[in-house]
């Protein structure tokens, strides 16, 4: 970039250092992806406990144990996600075939 006067263009020499620093590299990308994988788990518990409240607010003629059915299923869909947390990476090339041949 410098050498063909274009280093001014991309932010400088400064945003190439900010960007190396705060892009994830191969040495944390587990811990990373295990972050990732933590906030979607939540997410997915405060999806399923607004759900659930709701159910409990309307419950459109199901009684307590159709609720409680509910709840449970969708509690036990996230112990689903969780369980497949040991998986750890795959190749894209695996996972595209996979895909692919569905």
């Amino acid at each position: 970039l410098k050498k063909k006067d274009k280093l001014n263009l991309i932010g400088g020499f400064a945003y190439l250092v900010e960007l190396s620093q705060n892009t994830p590299n191969i040495s944390n990308i587990i811990a990373y992806a295990d972050i990732v994988h933590e906030r979607a788990i939540i997410r997915e518990m405060i999806t399923a406990a607004n759900e659930i409240a709701n159910a409990g607010y309307y419950p459109k003629g199901r009684n307590y144990e159709e609720l409680i059915d509910l709840a449970e299923t969708k509690i036990f869909k996230i112990a689903e996600i969780r369980s497949k947390k040991n998986v750890g990476p795959q190749k894209i090339d695996e996972i595209l075939d996979n895909t692919i041949s569905r």
